[in-house]
């Protein structure tokens, strides 16, 4: 039997292996189904909160992440509390919104597109229907103010993101080859909405707090409703010149509406099938000959470990087997749910170990069945079956399967049981 030394992490996965691998009993006899069903997914959701990568397996957070950003951008009920956010965070998740329901971006921001200036006194609001003169002398107005925001609504139906961003680009190119200021441009739709604007163009006078003091439509030369605020006019000051529809998209209300007419249930097993068609699965061969290892979980410090108060905790060369105070009582079996040989033997590994806790833990699984597979043989089995994992592998060195390993004696015994070639 060959005895081989285990890294010093091995002590934090047994304690994790004894929490979660290690929640389920023994599998119910002569359950139903149901039953057996909810067992499986109590048990599951237990092991998951303990120790997620032993469940999902090894790149489960990338995937976990990318699933709820895709869910929580699409979902209608989110819309409003994407809208209470910082601005940061509201043009990211608008962002996110529009790419998962096929929509331009509202708020996609690019190189030459300014960025929101402190202390803003005013909010102008601008519509590619005034005419490129008409803007482009709204945006030279603007120009070294920093007091000052120019909003746009977002593309107009028919133009992307990139469209509209040349767009703007090309009304204030001189100034960018001249590498002159730029005035403070956004594409924010949620001001639009917010603010009940429905022609331009809109001239608002804020407060410190961003609150409107006093509003104006025909005009974009802040000077004459400056002018009215002093005397101390406040509200809706009404139209002093021609006005404009807001040319481009509610791309909020767009959102909503393709929400409302959403297919969650297609679209939740597309994503199931798209998550087991690109599921890490960390293989192993079949063994072929009964083989016996010893892994001696035993850690030697290699240096003084000292506490901040001065106390030795460790010295170096003291040695520590997590076996002594953390124990190891279950059994593992790691095996491929694919091969019917395997899986059989699975099931008398069951069996034969009745009052033992048992973790069974597959290399890999149909991916052309998804889920449903996967849910069907551990109700087959009656028992949970979790994904192998990197760790775990190289942790036990487990090299084919299948391989159990149990506890005895302060130390691992991995064993490889050739079952085509009628090993039991």
């Amino acid at each position: 039997m060959v005895k081989r030394a285990i890294p010093l992490a091995l002590a934090g996965l047994v304690a994790v292996l004894g929490t979660a691998y290690a929640q389920q009993g023994p599998a119910p006899a002569k359950a139903s189904t149901s039953a057996v069903a909810d067992k499986i997914m109590v048990e599951r959701a237990q092991a998951a909160l303990e120790d997620p990568e032993a469940v999902a397996g090894s790149g489960w957070q990338e995937s976990a992440d990318a699933t709820i950003a895709k869910e929580k951008a699409a979902r209608g009920g989110q819309l409003q509390s994407i809208v209470d956010q910082q601005p940061t965070a509201l043009q990211q998740a608008l962002d996110k919104a529009a790419q998962t329901l096929n929509l331009p971006s509202p708020v996609a921001q690019k190189p030459g597109v300014a960025k929101q200036a402190p202390n803003v006194k005013y909010r102008i609001y601008l519509s590619q229907s005034m005419g490129d003169a008409a803007v482009r002398e709204a945006m030279m107005d603007a120009v070294g103010r920093e007091d000052t925001m120019l909003i746009f609504r977002g593309p107009k139906k028919g133009q992307t993101v990139n469209q509209l961003q040349l767009w703007l680009g090309n009304m204030v190119k001189d100034r960018v080859q001249k590498a002159e200021p730029l005035p403070n441009i956004f594409v924010d739709p949620t001001a639009f909405s917010d603010h009940d604007i429905t022609v331009v163009p809109t001239v608002e006078r804020v407060d410190e707090s961003g609150k409107t003091i006093a509003s104006v439509r025909g005009l974009f030369d802040t000077a004459w409703l400056e002018t009215e605020v002093a005397r101390g006019a406040k509200g809706d000051l009404g139209a002093r010149g021609k006005t404009f529809p807001v040319a481009e998209i509610d791309l909020l209300a767009a959102m909503q509406e393709k929400v409302k007419n959403f297919d969650w249930e297609a679209w939740k097993q597309k994503a199931a099938a798209d998550y087991w068609k690109k599921a890490p699965f960390t293989e192993l061969p079949r063994a072929t000959e009964a083989r016996v290892r010893q892994i001696d979980p035993t850690v030697v410090v290699p240096k003084d470990i000292i506490a901040p108060n001065g106390t030795v905790v460790a010295r170096a060369g003291d040695t520590f087997n997590p076996l002594d105070s953390m124990g190891f009582h279950q059994k593992l079996l790691i095996f491929d749910a694919t091969d019917k040989a395997q899986l059989e033997y699975a099931r008398k590994f069951l069996k034969d170990a009745a009052g033992t806790r048992v973790t069974l833990i597959t290399t890999t699984m149909n991916r052309d069945e998804g889920f449903d597979g996967y849910v069907e043989m551990e109700n087959e089995l009656e028992h949970p079956v979790y994904m192998l994992n990197a760790p775990v592998r190289d942790t036990f060195h487990v090299e084919m399967v299948p391989t159990t390993v149990e506890a005895t004696n302060k130390v691992f015994v991995v064993t490889e049981v050739p079952v085509h070639q009628g090993g039991k």
